[in-house]
C-alpha cells in the first residue's frame, strides 16, 4: 500500500483486455459495474462485487470508432456512448447488447449527441464532451473552445464561448466550477460559470415622465 498522510492506497484489482489505450471511464450508480471505453472502439464491463473483485463479463463493440465518452442511465440499466465520429449507440449494461436509444433519465450528461443537447450541433466546430450542472450545460470543442447554455440544450441559439485550448478539448467536467482537459497542449483550465438559475439583475428603477401643460400665450396688449 502507499501511505501519504495519514490517506492509504492499495491495488484492488489489475487488468489488461483492452486492445488500446482507456480514453473514458464511468461507475454506474449503484455502484455495481464500471464501464472503460477505450480507443479500440470497444466498451468493457467490470463486475465491482462479484466473486474476483472487477472481473470482466461483458463488451460492447458495435461502435466503428474509438470511445469518447459514455453515461449510465439513472437506474444503472443501460449505457449510451458516443464515439470520435459523433456515433451515439447504447446497450444493456448487465450484457453488452446493442439495444435502441430511449428516451430514459441519464444520471450523467457527458455525451454531446442526443435530443437534449441537439443545440450544441456545430458542423464547424463540433462539440467533443459536455457536463450538466445547476441548471446549465457547459461543452468543450473540437478547435479548443468552452461555451455554456441553459439546459436542456434543444435550441440551437448562440452561446457565449471562449477559445482556451491550443487545439482539440479531450473533456470537461463541472462541479462548482468548470474544469477542461486539452488533448494534446497537456493544459487543464478552470472556469467560473455563473448558473443559469441565478437570479436575474435588478431592473432599473423606472423613468417617471410627468406632462407639464405648456404655459398659455401672454394676450396682446390693448392700445
Amino acid at each position: 500500500p502507499i501511505r501519504c498522510h495519514g490517506v492509504s492506497l492499495s491495488k484492488i484489482a489489475e487488468g489488461h483486455n483492452a486492445k488500446a489505450y482507456i480514453t473514458c471511464a464511468s461507475y454506474s450508480p449503484d455502484g455495481q459495474t464500471l464501464a472503460l471505453g477505450a480507443a479500440d472502439n470497444v466498451i468493457y464491463l467490470h463486475g465491482v462485487n462479484g466473486s474476483t473483485p472487477y472481473e470482466l463479463f461483458a463488451v460492447f463493440d458495435k461502435h466503428e470508432a474509438p470511445i469518447r465518452c459514455l453515461d449510465f442511465s439513472s437506474d444503472s440499466s443501460t449505457i449510451r456512448a458516443v464515439c470520435v465520429n459523433n456515433v451515439l449507440k447504447s446497450c444493456k449494461s448487465a450484457s453488452g447488447d446493442e439495444v435502441p436509444l430511449s428516451d430514459i433519465a441519464w444520471a450523467t450528461a457527458r455525451c454531446p449527441v442526443g435530443a437534449l443537447v441537439s443545440g450544441l450541433s456545430n458542423a464547424s466546430d463540433p462539440p467533443v464532451a459536455c457536463a450538466v450542472n445547476d441548471g446549465t450545460i457547459v461543452s468543450a470543442s473540437h478547435f479548443g473552445s468552452v461555451s455554456a447554455r441553459v439546459w436542456p440544450a434543444t435550441d440551437a441559439a448562440s452561446a457565449p464561448s471562449t477559445r482556451g485550448h491550443g487545439g482539440p478539448c479531450a473533456s470537461i467536467v463541472y462541479a462548482s466550477t468548470v474544469a477542461s482537459a486539452g488533448a494534446f497542449d497537456g493544459c487543464v483550465l478552470q472556469w467560473n460559470v455563473a448558473p443559469a438559475t441565478a437570479a436575474p439583475p435588478p431592473p432599473p428603477d423606472p423613468v417617471v415622465v410627468t406632462e407639464v401643460e405648456p404655459e398659455a400665450e401672454d394676450a396682446p396688449a390693448e392700445e
